[in-house]
C-alpha cells in the first residue's frame, strides 16, 4: 500500500516538483530561410524517405513544393486550395486539391485522372 493511503491527511506534506527549464526564446535573427519559396500560406511538410524529398503545399496558391537532398527546389501548380498531401504506398503522393483528389508520381506529376468531388476540399472538413 502506498504511504499516502496509510498516512493521515494532516501528516501529508506537499512537495514542489521541479519543472524542466524553459527552452530559449528564439529571436527573428536566429532563423534562417532554408528555401525562399515565397509561399502565400506554406504548410503541411511531408518527408519522403524513399526519394529523400521534402514536400509541402502552398494552400492558397495551389502549388506543391519539393526540396531534394541537393537543395533543388521545385514548385508544381495544382488547383487551389491545395489542402493536404500524403505519401502513397507504392511511391508518389496523393493531394487534396481544389475540388479533386489527385494522384501524383514520385516527381509530383499527375499519373491518373483526378477524382472530382462535389464540393471543394476545404469545405469537406468545415461541413463535417
Amino acid at each position: 500500500m502506498p504511504p499516502e493511503a496509510s498516512t493521515p491527511p494532516e501528516k501529508l506534506v506537499a512537495v514542489a516538483e521541479e519543472k524542466p527549464p524553459m527552452p530559449p526564446v528564439l529571436e527573428a535573427s536566429d532563423w534562417t530561410v532554408a528555401v525562399p519559396s515565397a509561399c502565400e500560406l506554406g504548410e503541411r511538410p511531408v518527408w519522403d524517405p524513399r526519394s529523400a524529398m521534402l514536400w509541402w503545399v502552398d494552400i492558397l496558391d495551389g502549388k506543391l513544393h519539393s526540396l531534394n537532398s541537393t537543395g533543388d527546389h521545385r514548385a508544381i501548380a495544382l488547383e487551389a486550395p491545395l489542402g493536404a498531401i500524403g505519401l502513397r504506398a507504392r511511391g508518389g503522393l496523393v493531394a487534396a486539391s481544389g475540388r479533386s483528389i489527385v494522384l501524383l508520381d514520385p516527381h509530383g506529376r499527375p499519373d491518373a485522372d483526378p477524382l472530382r468531388l462535389e464540393q471543394a476540399v476545404g469545405n469537406l472538413v468545415e461541413n463535417a
